[in-house]
């Protein structure tokens, strides 16, 4: 298991926890219950992302494979 995975299933986690801790804060207290939860599941989203993209970004070839693709397009002139 390589460490982005980890990180996904920790992130998973987090979202669910702080989903639990949503509902559980909206029940108890209202809208302004709410907020515990949605840090947390914001903090998890954002940082999902992040993941997703830098292993989008690694898988794609890197620096090299964002090169090549710069490179692609500029060559099929799209911009006129």
């Amino acid at each position: 298991m390589t460490s982005r995975t980890s990180l996904t299933i920790v992130l998973a986690a987090v979202y669910i926890v702080g989903r639990a801790l949503y509902a559980a804060g909206y029940s108890a207290a209202g809208p302004k219950g709410r907020m515990v939860g949605i840090i947390l599941i914001d903090i998890a989203l954002l940082a999902g992302f992040g993941v997703g993209a830098y292993s989008a970004f690694v898988a794609g070839g890197g620096v090299k494979g964002v090169m090549d693709i710069v490179q692609h397009v500029v060559t099929l002139n799209l911009w006129q």
